[in-house]
């Protein structure tokens, strides 16, 4: 699985790099690899609208389930992993999107129909500016009135807090709804959040929010 594979994931890419060294078995029987990839100014649509924004992203981990290193394509490596009940654990992740900045650590798996299962654990400096990206503006867009809305954001203030205020675009508030997302923490010395970011059978959600469906990847 080499950078040709990871390239179907991206829309775009100004730079990208992916290097693998064997930590345990051999090339030819049960090979356990340790990853370094690294990209600049990617997208992944496939992704979700999120991912669609161009961001930097480094990322360490240790794949688990390979028959061995022999050339396959992509679909026929990650149907193997499947089948094999492999794993990448993710043991470092930063990202960079704009002012967005996040590191994590966690394992992802395939489901049997070959999407994406697993957690990551999060923490992200700025994620209240992510809350429109996200969809939370969208909520209610189509069914009321600004007017109606300014009614209404006490009810979904009670809901979650802050989520009012992130709807009509009210910084502090935001700030709130973000909070509700997860568990406030430092990053970089920067103020920051820390969510869990779910995959269920393709299914991402971040905290308590559907975010998008990502089809199989084979």
């Amino acid at each position: 699985m080499g950078t040709s594979g990871l390239q179907t994931l991206l829309a775009s890419v100004g730079r990208l790099e992916l290097h693998a060294r064997l930590a345990s078995g051999t090339a030819r029987e049960n090979p356990i690899l340790d990853l370094v990839a690294s990209v600049g100014q990617a997208s992944a649509s496939r992704l979700g609208e999120l991912a669609a924004v161009p961001f930097d992203a480094d990322i360490e981990g240790v794949l688990i389930g390979l028959k061995n290193l022999s050339p396959r394509s992509w679909a026929d490596t990650l149907r193997g992993l499947q089948e094999a009940h492999g794993q990448l654990q993710i043991t470092r992740a930063h990202v960079r999107q704009g002012d967005v900045v996040a590191v994590g650590a966690g394992t992802l798996r395939l489901s049997p129909r070959g999407a994406l299962d697993g957690e990551v654990q999060l923490t992200v400096v700025n994620i209240e500016k992510l809350l429109p990206v996200l969809g939370l503006d969208r909520l209610v867009a189509g069914l009321v009135t600004p007017g109606t809305l300014d009614r209404l954001a006490p009810g979904l203030d009670r809901l979650l807090p802050g989520l009012g205020g992130v709807l009509r675009g009210n910084a502090p508030t935001a700030k709130a709804g973000a909070d509700a997302l997860g568990t406030r923490t430092e990053l970089e010395g920067k103020s920051a959040v820390t969510v869990l970011l779910r995959f269920s059978d393709g299914v991402v959600l971040l905290g308590p929010f559907r975010l998008t469906e990502i089809p199989p990847l084979y």
